[in-house]
């Protein structure tokens, strides 16, 4: 019982270990087919094949001389016979052999000798086989098997080679995405820095509010902007842009609880709404009007104390985490 164990957690490590080449199902490449023709001409065979072998079917990576499809079911040939046993196999003769005498390379398709040697990687896992056929019987000398092997390992260090360029090029991706966050990141902390600048010179509300929409506007793709201040228990806009002369008549006075910003200043939490063009919340029915699509509202809090709220309005596009970390903060 313990030996099916092992074997079953082999094949599992081997079938791992296949998919981490992500070789199945892949286009065919000249250093394939270049070992798999080189791998016939030494053996002076017709056929040359680079064979993958996965827990349903045999996948053909290099085809010389070979006018089947590049898939094949696991009881046709000889190759998951091949991987099973991790050795080397020598048919000199299929139709002779009782084991494969019934088998469908020999009755349908018509093979009579073939040789097939493991791909096996440094961890020890047969993946497939390089192997050569023949229609008619025949024997390989020594020097021809020899070298079949040597052409085996070229296919694992082609393989090996293959994994060692898709990982750089992986890693390359992954260095450039890094980059470009760190980048972003950086140009976020210059405009926050730039807002606290002005924070600290502006001498009235409608100036504040101008300057943060010309430092946002354009890095933000924003079209509205609206300050509202804590006044008689409500709220009152102090200072707007992007807003019509009507519409700002509108949203001059609001009551706690009344519109986003007003609910903001009850909730004295921050929402970001998105898809209002599309959507019919009646929260969102006056911002649906200035042809807004999303819309984020933060109190302005001192300790425990309301000040008031501070909105952003976007025509196109939602914010995305870091801009709001941004608009918030």
């Amino acid at each position: 019982m313990s030996g099916h164990v092992a074997a079953v957690d082999r094949e599992i490590g081997r079938l791992a270990a296949l998919t981490h080449c992500a070789i199945l199902d892949t286009a065919a490449e000249i250093g394939f087919d270049d070992l798999a023709r080189l791998a016939a001409q030494i053996c002076d065979t017709p056929v040359g094949l680079i064979t993958f072998v996965d827990d349903t079917r045999q996948f053909f990576k290099a085809r010389i001389g070979f006018d089947g499809g590049p898939v094949a079911p696991l009881d046709e040939g000889f190759c998951p016979i091949v991987v099973r046993d991790a050795a080397t196999l020598i048919l000199s003769d299929t139709s002779a052999h009782p084991q494969f005498a019934n088998n469908a390379a020999v009755t349908q398709g018509g093979v009579r000798f073939y040789a097939g040697v493991p791909l096996i990687t440094p961890d020890g896992y047969a993946l497939g086989t390089l192997s050569v056929l023949d229609l008619k019987p025949r024997t390989l000398m020594p020097k021809q098997l020899a070298g079949l092997h040597a052409l085996a390992n070229q296919v694992v260090a082609q393989m090996e080679l293959r994994r060692a360029l898709r990982f750089a090029h992986d890693e390359s991706e992954r260095a450039e995405r890094e980059a470009a966050r760190v980048l972003k990141h950086g140009r976020r902390l210059e405009l926050l820095a730039r807002i606290s600048a002005q924070l600290m010179l502006a001498s009235n509300a409608s100036e504040l509010v101008r300057d943060l929409y010309a430092s946002v506007t354009a890095a933000f793709r924003l079209d509205v902007c609206v300050a509202y201040a804590c006044q008689d228990g409500g709220l009152r806009l102090i200072a707007s842009i992007g807003l019509t002369p009507e519409s700002m008549t509108i949203v001059s006075q609001l009551e706690f609880g009344q519109a986003i910003c007003g609910m903001v200043a009850v909730s004295r939490k921050a929402v970001h709404i998105t898809g209002i063009q599309n959507g019919d919340d009646p929260r969102a029915a006056f911002l649906k009007r200035l042809g807004l699509d999303t819309y984020a509202s933060t109190p302005l809090l001192a300790g425990d104390e309301l000040l008031g709220t501070l909105a952003f309005g976007r025509k196109a596009g939602s914010f995305s985490a870091g801009e709001l970390e941004v608009l918030r903060t």
